[in-house]
């Protein structure tokens, strides 16, 4: 008998956006290009409890066209929307992957924090001792791809948000990770919080 909740595929990906995100202007402080609104960008990181020295080693973009701060990784390209008017926060431009590792790292031998997020992915790594590595699922649900690849890990702590989503979404990775004899561990969130709010 084959589990349906195991084996869901990635989601196929529906959205208004375009899979082109329009010319990318590389978002550093080192040399300020007048055409990024940094104000906005680090309005928008500071609420979030973010800011650029979390991720700049993904090489962070930004999409005037889109108004996202755009991570073109090796697993999948994403932008994150800064206006809060856009109907989803994340998009997926490219990439068949359904997870984004913190940074550029096998896990296999790792120590695993799986988040929701990219954001919260790197805001885990920064702070986790050596031997650890935030993997954000872009979402709740954890896919066969990422199932496979935990196999190998020496050890998997579920950090997603303490919201209603997160907390179902945490049970049914567990449930996942469980039904492979992987073992795993939960890391609770205060209600309403998430990984970026931990520091």
């Amino acid at each position: 008998r084959v589990n349906k909740e195991f084996a869901s595929a990635a989601p196929v990906v529906v959205s208004v956006l375009s899979k082109d995100p329009g010319v990318l202007l590389p978002l550093t402080l080192y040399t300020p290009n007048p055409r990024i609104p940094y104000d906005k960008i680090g309005l928008f990181l500071h609420s979030k409890h973010m800011c650029l020295d979390y991720f700049v080693h993904l090489n962070p973009q930004w999409s005037d066209k889109d108004k996202r701060i755009v991570f073109p990784t090796l697993y999948q390209t994403v932008g994150r929307d800064i206006t809060d008017k856009s109907p989803a926060k994340w998009h997926k431009y490219s990439g068949a992957c359904s997870y984004i590792p913190a940074k550029p790292a096998a896990l296999a031998g790792q120590n695993i924090i799986l988040t929701e997020d990219l954001l919260s992915a790197t805001k885990a790594q920064f702070f986790a001792p050596d031997g650890w590595l935030a993997v954000a699922m872009m979402g709740t649900t954890l896919y066969a791809d990422l199932v496979a690849q935990l196999l190998g890990a020496k050890s998997v702590t579920v950090m997603l948000d303490g919201d209603d989503a997160g907390i179902s979404g945490t049970a049914k990775v567990m449930r996942k990770l469980q039904l492979v004899g992987k073992v795993c561990v939960r890391h609770v969130l205060d209600e309403g919080l998430d990984p970026k709010d931990q520091s």
